[in-house]
């Protein structure tokens, strides 16, 4: 029982943790590419390497920007939703086990008590 213990409270403090070590890494991740960057021998590397995230960020864009019109165009005008229709109070008795009157005593009541003879539904108009 120790060992569980100790164990779910080792996964709860990684778990709450990880967003500090996600925030250190990435700071030394920026850190370090802002270095190699600025520390390049040519000035033109910074921009070509500027020119191709700009360059790989709008590819990306442009095809999320596709996708979503081919959707639009695809799915954008279909109704899948049905109306359900009402069902009858035949329909309601049979669906239930009990008998079409019981169905409509309750339907017109205020309230109803459900209480169930086995799997059996009994409806017992209150008022």
């Amino acid at each position: 029982m120790e060992a569980v213990v100790t164990a779910a409270a080792w996964a709860s403090w990684l778990y709450l943790a990880m967003p500090l070590v996600t925030l250190l890494l990435w700071g030394v991740g920026i850190r370090t590419a802002i270095v190699q960057q600025t520390m390049s021998a040519d000035i033109r590397d910074l921009g070509r390497t500027a020119a191709w995230y700009v360059s790989v960020t709008g590819v990306f864009i442009l095809m999320m920007e596709i996708w979503g019109i081919y959707n639009r165009r695809r799915f954008g005008k279909l109704v899948r939703r049905r109306e359900a229709g009402i069902a009858s109070d035949e329909e309601t008795a049979l669906a239930l086990d009990v008998d079409s009157e019981a169905v409509r005593r309750a339907k017109h009541a205020r309230k109803v008590r459900v209480s169930f003879d086995g799997s059996r539904p009994i409806l017992e108009p209150l008022e």
